[in-house]
């Protein structure tokens, strides 16, 4: 008895092949790891684009109500956190005396004081 094997389409190319396993679903194996390769890479580009629209929000925040002053001002916590600033996303720190002083999103610095938030802008950003 020969066994008629269903033709079913390829996920990557779109060719017509024989699908000779139930869960076979590419027409032969570089297809395969293309196709799991560029959906993963997809998803972290995702990532990284979410991610960074995120930074881009806490900036704008920060410069909305700080401006471009390089004097260190202190501002309502709430205030900012009810104009969108996401406290757990910036992109590094300051160090003084070996703890941590600023947390930093590009140009600007941000450290939580009780219920307030110290800003500081440094043009050159932070290095």
């Amino acid at each position: 008895m020969i066994e008629e094997f269903p033709k079913i389409t390829c996920k990557y190319c779109g060719n017509d092949f024989l699908q000779t396993r139930i869960n076979k679903f590419f027409c032969c194996g570089k297809h395969r790891s293309r196709y799991h390769n560029e959906k993963y890479r997809l998803e972290e580009v995702k990532l990284i684009s979410d991610t960074n629209a995120l930074l881009l929000k806490n900036r704008n925040v920060l410069k909305h109500h700080h401006g471009q002053s390089e004097d260190e001002k202190i501002y309502d916590l709430k205030t900012l956190i009810t104009s969108g600033l996401k406290t757990k996303f910036f992109i590094g720190f300051t160090v003084k005396d070996g703890r941590i002083d600023y947390n930093t999103v590009y140009d600007y610095g941000f450290k939580i004081i009780d219920n307030k938030i110290k800003i500081i802008y440094n043009e050159h950003g932070f290095h």
